[in-house]
């Protein structure tokens, strides 16, 4: 298989009744179609498949076996792939993109972060100090002030 054939990713698709299909890929064979020896598992057609390899190609479909993505490529060349129990689903046009599941969010903390207040951007010492200043005039008296993620330089 190709370099560019080897990805991991979470492919999400909005297929049917819109109902998110996310499926793992281990590799994705985007450069040609090889004959495999097992049909696949599941295809995906009549759809809009973002590969995101070097030419950024759109496939309208992709096959699947097991949790490998197996080809993405033309219905012709896909449907070549599979066999008498292959499960065949058509996206209706909809759109599978690659994208990434991080299993280490804070998601709530993210959303929760400036729900009472802006929090400026801050570049300096002088900044967060300035920041602090201002939250203290309006925290009440042991309420903690809290900030993340600065990103500050120590030279700064």
């Amino acid at each position: 298989m190709p370099p560019l054939a080897l990805r991991a990713f979470w492919l999400v698709a909005w297929y049917e009744n819109n109902v998110i299909l996310r499926v793992l890929a281990l590799a994705l064979s985007i450069s040609s179609i090889p004959a495999f020896a097992q049909p696949a598992d599941m295809i995906f057609y009549h759809g809009k498949i973002i590969t995101v390899d070097s030419k950024f190609r759109i496939a309208n479909a992709l096959a699947i076996r097991g949790d490998r993505i197996i080809a993405a490529g033309d219905e012709k060349d896909v449907e070549k792939l599979a066999g008498p129990n292959t499960r065949k689903i058509d996206l209706g046009g909809k759109v599978v993109m690659p994208g990434l599941t991080d299993s280490h969010v804070h998601a709530s903390e993210a959303a929760m972060y400036e729900w009472d207040h802006a929090v400026p951007e801050m570049e300096t010492i002088a900044d967060v100090l300035q920041y602090i200043k201002s939250r203290a005039s309006v925290t009440k008296p042991g309420d903690w002030i809290v900030l993340r993620d600065l990103g500050l330089s120590a030279s700064r």
